[in-house]
């Protein structure tokens, strides 16, 4: 199971997010849109709301600005 520290645009809080899986879009949409093709997604540990790994914060309030991404067993 896949974590990564960061903070939910939706509420606020910062955690370890849990890896849900990829999006992939075409490439001709994708750079209509101006998103990457594939794109990974992270559920908020507080509020469960899905977020793309562009949208995810830096972490506040644990000491380091820097997102960590932790591999953990089931």
């Amino acid at each position: 199971m896949e974590k990564r520290l960061a903070m939910c645009p939706t509420c606020r809080h910062t955690g370890y997010f849990l890896f849900l899986g990829e999006q992939h879009w075409p490439v001709e949409i994708a750079r209509k849109l101006n998103v990457p093709a594939d794109i990974s997604l992270w559920r908020c540990p507080a509020c469960q709301t899905t977020v793309s790994e562009p949208d995810l914060l830096p972490p506040q309030g644990r000491g380091s600005p820097k997102s960590e991404v932790v591999a953990q067993g089931s």
